[in-house]
């Protein structure tokens, strides 16, 4: 081959390769929307636990109450959506939230129905403070 002719495929490859077909670029772009969405949870949480602090209302271990807002949100055994189980929670469910991380909250979740108790990873999106006592 000519040094031309490699230069020309080389800079066609390189062109090609820089644009993500449309299917990536929607995926792409959703990874970036469910990141972005986790983060802005994480942060409203944090704020309402700041203005807490804030106020004299000293939070221990940074427990907060929080309240389902969606139609049903599955336990994770880890902080991420592949180790999803089969236990889930219900919109108005109320359960304790003791820490965050990667977007999720660890949630402890008491069934006075029938006595067990429930512990694992829920979305933050999911949720949010529960402040009607």
């Amino acid at each position: 081959m000519k040094p031309k002719t490699i230069l020309y495929i080389s800079t066609l490859f390189f062109v090609i390769s820089a644009f993500n077909s449309p299917a990536e670029n929607t995926k792409n772009q959703n990874n970036s929307d469910s990141k972005k969405e986790h983060l802005k949870a994480e942060i409203k949480l944090l704020g309402k636990e700041k203005i807490n602090l804030e106020d004299n209302k000293i939070a221990i271990e940074n427990i907060t109450d929080v309240i389902v807002i969606v139609n049903k949100t599955y336990f994770h055994s880890q902080p991420n959506s592949s180790t999803r189980l089969k236990s889930y929670l219900v919109y108005g469910d109320i359960g304790t939230l003791t820490k965050m991380r990667n977007g999720y909250g660890y949630i402890q979740f008491y069934n006075s129905n029938n006595g067990k108790s429930t512990n694992g990873w829920i979305r933050l999106t999911d949720i949010e403070e529960y402040t009607d006592y």
